[in-house]
């Protein structure tokens, strides 16, 4: 079984029923959104791999996890992650993440500060790279943390 066999022709609706307090109006939102193409990792510092929260445009304070979205320009935003990428929040995260498919070409997402990551998150990860195959746009991983090196070392899968 390939990697596109396991993902299917939506590779981020697996989130859609993860959680069983799952609102049902929640899970429709994505649907008519169109997701992301290419992934570049980097591993170097950079301007945008701490979060900016004085200037932040959005900031999505969970129990264990907070986003922070910075819009770098009219083609570019860059979503922190700080915090537990876990089930408990997958779709959260998902949501963040799919809101800013259609306006933005190239996304960053920082995992720097996430300090546990569990197979939602990597899943997660997966799926976003999916959709940015499909979709003619760029997702950059910036700076992943120790955490998420080892899961995806874990999965034998390269970041």
């Amino acid at each position: 079984m390939t990697k596109k066999d396991r993902l299917g022709s939506d590779p981020l609706s697996f989130v859609k029923d993860t959680k069983e307090d799952n609102d049902n109006n929640r899970s429709g939102e994505a649907q008519n959104q169109e997701p992301v193409v290419g992934v570049l990792t980097e591993n170097e510092p950079s301007d945008t791999a701490l979060p900016v929260e004085n200037n932040a445009d959005e900031i999505l304070e969970l129990t264990d996890l907070k986003i922070v979205i910075n819009i770098v320009n009219s083609n570019n935003i860059s979503i922190s992650l700080v915090g537990f990428m876990t089930i408990y929040n997958i779709e959260e995260i998902r949501n963040s993440i799919i809101k800013y498919f259609n306006k933005y070409n190239v996304i960053d997402i920082i995992l720097t500060h996430i300090t546990k990551i569990d197979t939602s998150g990597f899943q997660l990860i997966l799926a976003i790279r999916k959709q940015a195959e499909n979709n003619g746009k760029i997702i950059k991983l910036i700076n992943p943390s120790d955490e998420v090196n080892r899961i995806f070392s874990l999965y034998g899968e390269d970041l």
